[in-house]
């Protein structure tokens, strides 16, 4: 593999592991007082740095399968299969970690 091509993988690696960690702790967080308006905050700002890279490691395509895959994670459902409105900040971050792969159990 090229010494740059590796290069840019492994810092997008550390990079997504770094917004993992972040968004685990956000998670928790909001979990343990989701009317903390700092960490409601904090988690913004997060999800905005999650579209970021998605955009970049996807090309800028919405068509690509990491962005289609992503925006998902953003739509919460009912038990009956609608849309639901305002969803709980730590929801979202628990379906933004369970897109990462790397959800932590509750």
């Amino acid at each position: 593999m090229d010494k740059s091509l590796e290069s840019q993988i492994q810092t997008y690696l550390a990079h997504l592991n770094g917004l993992i960690g972040r968004g685990q702790e956000l998670r928790d967080a909001l979990m343990a007082d989701p009317s903390d308006a700092t960490t409601v905050a904090a988690m913004r700002r997060w999800q905005e740095d999650c579209g970021v890279t998605i955009n970049q490691l996807s090309g800028g395509s919405k068509a690509h399968w990491l962005a289609r895959s992503f925006s998902r994670a953003f739509l919460m459902r009912a038990a009956d299969g609608r849309a639901v409105e305002g969803a709980a900040p730590a929801e979202l971050a628990n379906n933004c970690l369970a897109f990462s792969g790397r959800q932590l159990p509750r």
